[in-house]
């Protein structure tokens, strides 16, 4: 497991163990292929694609979001 792999399951461990949250949301720029990957594993979902403006600049984002359910069917 790499390095983002890794902090993304710690951000994850750490917003599901020490929020009261119903899913989690990712928004990742679609030329963000690295970020895909790891955000793609198959309990993840994968909702709209839109454009946003993030300081001056249209990006244009996938969100994806992953339940507390299914997160906890990872541990």
């Amino acid at each position: 497991m790499g390095y983002a792999s890794e902090a993304t399951r710690a951000a994850m461990n750490y917003a599901f163990l020490t929020r009261q949250i119903s899913q989690l949301i990712s928004v990742i720029e679609t030329r963000n292929a690295a970020s895909h990957a790891i955000a793609g594993r198959p309990s993840e979902i994968r909702g709209e694609r839109r454009e946003i403006v993030f300081e001056g600049n249209a990006l244009t984002v996938d969100a994806r979001a992953i339940s507390r359910e299914e997160w906890s069917r990872r541990l």
